[in-house]
């Protein structure tokens, strides 16, 4: 089974599918939500066990069961959902990274862990400063700016060491 994504407006987008290895296709879907803000970051997954399971992401992640014909949307703690991977030894056990940085969920998507448990982020422009550990600055994609250290005496790289620095997401940070 082999999945695609189109772009084309309405009669010919939407979801397609092929069961035997791309010879022939069907549109099996052409929901418009399926194909929000598509140039940069419409993608489709499938699953590595089921082949009636398929997520498609963009603003939202959706999720069909019966093989792509329907799909719900999957509550994410964060918008603009770019990547997916799922563990082909546990199909439940998934990461999906978004413009807040990345979520990890074991029940599939039905509960995630929180964005602010790594420093994670994706960032148009950074910059450092000359201090001991030096810190990365950055403007984030829908989000602040922030700093954060380079390297922490803790565990991990803790909230409580992040700050944000001013701005808007595609600026410049001048230290």
């Amino acid at each position: 089974r082999v999945w695609a994504m189109v772009e084309a407006a309405a009669p010919d987008g939407g979801l397609y599918r092929s069961d035997d290895a791309g010879d022939s296709w069907s549109r099996v879907c052409e929901d418009a939500d399926l194909r929000q803000r598509p140039w940069y970051y419409m993608h489709v997954f499938a699953h590595p066990t089921d082949p009636e399971v398929v997520h498609v992401l963009n603003l939202a992640m959706h999720r069909s069961e019966d093989g792509g014909r329907t799909f719900r949307r999957v509550p994410a703690p964060h918008g603009d959902t770019h990547d997916l991977w799922i563990d082909p030894a546990d199909p439940d056990r998934i990461i999906q990274a978004n413009d807040g940085g990345a979520n990890v969920s074991f029940d599939g998507g039905l509960s995630w862990s929180t964005i602010f448990n790594q420093a994670t982020a994706q960032f148009y422009h950074v910059t450092t400063d000359n201090a001991f550990p030096y810190r990365v600055y950055g403007a984030q994609q829908d989000n602040s700016t922030m700093s954060v250290p380079s390297r922490t005496d803790e565990a991990g790289i803790a909230l409580r060491e992040w700050f944000d620095v001013g701005g808007a997401e595609s600026g410049f940070i001048e230290v």
